[in-house]
């Protein structure tokens, strides 16, 4: 039931914020949000970004990028607080998982 509304809600939040980015109401996005926003359409797949949709998950690309959910396709983590993504910009790496690069998120590979 949890798993639903945390879906449902994924799905509510992407599309708000993607009805007011460009608008007049975008203020209405935290800053730390937008940025990240910005960092996962840098980050996305290219076939993703070409089709408008996921190539995994089939959602609405543009909405997608905004939800808080991570993609499915391991493009972008899920949206940190503003301490995490500072934390993270400060420090490069997040549990052993993302960093940024060139204003994109980056899955951090052992070994490499």
């Amino acid at each position: 039931m949890r798993k639903k509304f945390n879906e449902a809600w994924d799905y509510f939040l992407g599309n708000y914020r993607y009805s007011i980015r460009g608008t007049k109401l975008q203020f209405l996005i935290r800053g730390h949000i937008e940025d990240q926003i910005t960092m996962r359409i840098n980050s996305m797949d290219n076939k993703c970004y070409i089709d408008g949709e996921c190539k995994l998950c089939g959602c609405l690309t543009t909405a997608l990028q905004m939800a808080n959910k991570p993609c499915d396709g391991d493009c972008y983590p899920k949206m940190l607080s503003s301490k995490k993504l500072l934390k993270l910009m400060c420090e490069g790496v997040d549990l052993k998982v993302w960093y940024i690069k060139d204003s994109k998120f980056v899955r951090y590979e052992m070994g490499k």
